[in-house]
């Protein structure tokens, strides 16, 4: 198969009517969803937050969860593994934010922010000391920068007309001292403005399909070329910085004084392993390069940044011999760098404290599966670093948990030192499970203190620290029915006020019972899982089941996480959740360990799979609300590839839905997931763990499930097609559902809705007996879009 090239710009401007086409075929118009299923699947999540940096007022921010699907037939330029809408210069179909609401904690005022309406909004930014705000708004023909005041926030104004670049990242960022912005703008927009005019103009072009490939660079260069500008938002005043360029980041030093600019250097277009040329420059405020940033290959060191809480001073880590080093160099960058920590361990991160030159520096111990976090002093780099804790990656949350942030006059964001403290939340151990805790460590004995722990009832975790003293919370608070609400806490008065009063958006689903398991594989290991029961459910008559898994990788010994019973359930897993109101019980994360290292555990993956899939069965049939002989395994991804082995392997199943799955992995043979032996060194593994070699054992019918534009390097639909076509030549029985449009998640509100209706009708085929299967030809949906659109945007037929 011919490699697609990596900049290719599609216009599936005629694919509307082919959607319909196709979604007929799938016979999605005959909808089997239940009102409150449909309800569910369409439900919009809960909003994200922003809190402004003085912790006074919560900036609540509002998004779909699903999109019409001519909202993913917009035009799409894909370079490299960016996807642009060439009409804004933005990313293809964003996330869908839609409206702003400001809370004020300490009176509970309400109100929504007037944003521009029928418009697409970017992630509001607060200004580091909290008196502006600032958000996108993606119109027609670009994208533009509007803002407020924290003080009269219901007066947003357009600071910036829509020649925003916003096609690699958030293209604007607040300067220190709150004073100014550092946005990107189009290259090609801006250098064509009119002197004379007090806004940009706007530009009208005809971008045509790159032909021969030697375009592609000059494509790339077209939507991705940025001009600097520093604009001040309340004056108005823009001032260009440097020469446009592509630039991958941009980053102000805390000191307002000098820039840390990554950009990338031609050819845009790289295969296989070949890495990207870049180049990190520092420039001044006149926008002259003064100091180039490399490592020994010539290219941008790891982890490159200024150091928070100094003016001028990059930081950054290499590995040199057998040690990972952090480096320090403050500008005017004359004298060499020094080294601040080093390790033997994999370096996990580095955050500054507020307040104080300190740094907390993480590492990960691969084979403890652990990572420490210490304390090391910037001042004095021959002063030892001192170990706080450490916390373990093996989903026991117990151990020192995370520092808190807060976000300083620079605006970068560093762990809260007030009065002499670092503040950490987490969780306790298993035997409190769902109890958070705030605990805070003194800076010069490292004695720590518990200040806050939850009751215990439902699950209440620290949002952030809103005073000096500690003193004040902010919380986030929910149950098994009860959905996330904001709360803020007054420690010292022992009180604790509600500030948002969301409700279920799908009140039945609240009426679903929750059935803790713990049980043991047939080896000994110790597992756990959770049952959950519609809200129907009668003793003695035991239900059809629909079990959610995806296998992760632990070492031996490890302790497997406890899932919680009091969290609410997350409307963004409604495909697993729907068939709960269809009357079936349902698993969901369902405990699937694999034990072993990464150099062997996959030696025995399928064995582990269906030792794990038979005990979890065994637990859900001894409560007496579960037919055994009534099991459908879903999974996606990983989990996909996971359904398959299960029902090549195992007879423990009556149907399988594979999500966006890959089942060949000698097509994957440089690696996949943990397993980082190449199919030459591992070759007995690579097929041994591939369904598509079993393919003639798999006679439970599958519904295999794809995205038509899945551009995930190990998921590319071919999988999912090639497996169709080996099962149905076997004489299993498959279907294969194509999703126009969609990637490795799905988005659209069609997609979806299709993917449920086909689920639902196979599970009540096949576990209730209720109708019989469509005939396979009727019940395959494909999409071959390659007469409409270049090579690379079509899905081919297997």
């Amino acid at each position: 198969m011919e490699r697609l090239t990596a900049i290719t710009l599609r216009w599936l401007a005629a694919l509307p009517i082919l959607l319909v086409t196709a979604f007929a075929c799938a016979d999605t118009s005959r909808t089997v969803l239940s009102e409150e299923a449909v309800e569910l699947l369409s439900a919009e999540p809960f909003p994200e937050r922003a809190l402004d940096p003085q912790g006074r007022y919560l900036m609540l921010v509002h998004k779909r969860g699903l999109q019409p699907l001519r909202a993913l037939a917009e035009p799409m330029v894909s370079i490299g593994d960016l996807r642009i809408n060439p009409r804004t210069n933005g990313r293809h179909a964003a996330l869908p934010y839609y409206g702003l609401t400001l809370v004020d904690l300490w009176t509970g005022l309400e109100r929504s922010v007037p944003v521009p309406p029928s418009h697409a909004i970017g992630y509001p930014q607060w200004s580091p000391d909290g008196s502006r705000f600032v958000f996108t708004v993606t119109v027609d023909d670009g994208i533009e920068l509007w803002g407020a005041t924290r003080d009269d926030p219901w007066h947003v104004r357009r600071l910036i007309g829509p020649v925003l670049n916003a096609a690699r990242a958030t293209p604007c960022t607040w300067m220190p001292g709150s004073r100014e912005l550092l946005c990107q703008v189009v290259a090609r927009k801006y250098e064509r403005r009119d002197a004379e005019a007090s806004a940009y103009r706007l530009l009208t072009q005809t971008v045509a399909t790159p032909q021969p490939a030697a375009a592609d660079e000059r494509l790339a260069e077209y939507f991705l070329r940025s001009q600097l500008l520093l604009v001040d938002p309340a004056e108005g005043r823009v001032q260009p910085l440097g020469r446009a360029a592509v630039i991958e980041s941009v980053e102000p030093a805390p000191g307002g004084s000098y820039f840390l600019v990554v950009k990338r250097l031609p050819p845009y277009d790289t295969a296989g392993d070949e890495a990207p040329r870049r180049v990190a420059e520092v420039w001044d405020r006149a926008g002259a390069v003064v100091h180039t940033v490399a490592d020994a290959d010539g290219a941008p060191p790891r982890a490159l940044q200024w150091q928070a809480s100094a003016p001028a001073t990059l930081a950054w880590v290499e590995r040199r011999g057998a040690n990972e080093h952090l480096f320090l160099h403050p500008a005017p960058f004359n004298a060499p760098a020094q080294i601040l920590f080093s390790t033997p361990q994999r370096y996990a991160g580095v955050q500054w404290l507020a307040d104080t030159q300190g740094a907390l520096f993480s590492e990960y111990d691969p084979l403890d599966r652990v990572t420490r976090v210490w304390l090391v002093d910037v001042d004095d780099v021959t002063e030892p670093p001192r170990l706080i804790g450490s916390r373990s990656v093996d989903g026991a949350i117990a151990g020192l948990g995370w520092p808190l942030t807060t976000t300083n006059a620079a605006g970068k964001a560093v762990v809260r030192a007030g009065d002499g403290y670092l503040y950490f939340k987490g969780q306790a151990q298993e035997g409190r499970a769902g109890r958070a805790y705030l605990d805070r460590v003194r800076l010069d004995t490292l004695a720590r203190e518990r200040v806050w722990e939850s009751a215990g009832e439902g699950r209440e975790d620290v949002v952030a620290v809103l005073d000096a003293s500690g003193a004040s919370l902010l919380t986030r608070r929910e149950n098994a029915v009860e959905p996330p609400n904001y709360w803020v806490r007054n420690l010292r008065a022992g009180t604790a006020r509600q500030v948002t009063h969301y409700r279920h958006p799908v009140p039945r689903l609240a009426q679903t019972r929750r059935v803790p398991l713990r049980y043991r594989r047939a080896d000994g290991l110790e597992m756990a899982s959770i049952l959950y029961l519609p809200p129907d459910a009668e003793p003695g008559q035991p239900l059809p089941l629909i079990l959610w898994a995806y296998p992760r990788e632990y070492p031996e010994g490890a302790r497997l996480p406890v899932p919680a019973t009091d969290e609410f359930m997350d409307v963004e897993r409604s495909l697993q959740l729907f068939a709960l109101l269809e009357g079936y019980a349902v698993m969901t994360d369902v405990a699937m360990p694999i034990i072993g290292t990464g150099r062997d555990a996959n030696d025995t993956f399928v064995q582990q799979v269906v030792a794990n899939a038979k005990a979890a069965i065994d637990a859900a049939a001894a409560t007496g609300m579960v037919d055994p002989n009534r099991v459908a395994v879903a999974g996606h991804s990983y989990g996909a590839f996971m359904v398959a082995n299960l029902l090549a392997h195992s007879d423990l199943f009556k149907a399988g839905v594979a999500l966006s799955g890959a089942y060949n992995r000698t097509l994957t043979p440089f690696g996949f997931q943990t397993e980082r032996r190449t199919l030459w060194e591992a070759t007995d593994t690579y097929l041994a763990i591939s369904p598509f070699f079993y393919s003639d054992r798999i006679d439970a019918p599958l519904l295999l499930v794809h995205g038509s534009l899945d551009d995930n390097a190990g998921t590319l639909p071919i999988q999912s097609q090639y497996l169709y076509e080996a099962i149905r030549r076997n004489g299993g029985e498959a279907e294969l559902l194509l999703l126009p449009l969609e990637g490795h998640t799905y988005r659209g509100r069609e997609s979806v809705l299709a993917t449920a209706n086909a689920m639902l009708k196979l599970f009540d085929a096949e576990l209730r007996g209720e109708q019989a299967p469509l005939p396979m030809d009727e019940r395959t949906l494909q999409l071959n879009v390659a007469s409409r659109a270049p090579s690379g945007a079509s899905a081919a037929s297997p």
